[in-house]
């Protein structure tokens, strides 16, 4: 058996990049406001998406539990959550996302954010979306 040598990941084939504040009250993952980018494929192949972010809770009231996931044609990912203490508590964080093998197509993938818990609002204050295809 033999060492494993890792390769470079191509740049990616779209980005998505969110300077504008998106805010959220919604106890159901919503579209981060500009985040969606729309994705071709040529053949069967499926879809690799990271997405960064920055987030922190605004407002009166409790504070707030924010939630993440990427969305591949209608599909979420898995939701990662995180405890926002204030204005002063700025969140950076990060998901990953593949999605089941795909025909040929235009793919919609979206930043989606909710607030789980607490009176404050979320805000997804920047984001930045990055999609591969990847060899089914």
């Amino acid at each position: 058996m033999g060492i494993a040598v890792p390769r470079a990941l191509p740049p990616p084939s779209d980005a998505v990049e969110v300077t504008v504040a998106a805010n959220t009250t919604s106890a159901t993952l919503e579209e981060i406001t500009g985040s969606e980018a729309l994705f071709t494929t040529a053949g069967p192949s499926r879809i690799m998406v990271v997405m960064s972010l920055s987030s922190l809770s605004t407002g009166v009231g409790s504070n707030a539990t924010g939630g993440w996931a990427i969305q591949i044609n209608g599909v979420n990912g898995v939701e990662f959550q995180r405890f926002l203490s204030g204005a002063n508590d700025r969140m950076m964080g990060s998901a990953s996302m593949r999605s089941a093998i795909l025909s040929a197509g235009t793919f919609s993938i979206k930043g989606m954010h909710r607030r789980v818990s607490g009176l404050k609002t979320v805000t997804t204050d920047a984001l930045v979306l990055l999609c591969w295809p990847v060899a089914p």
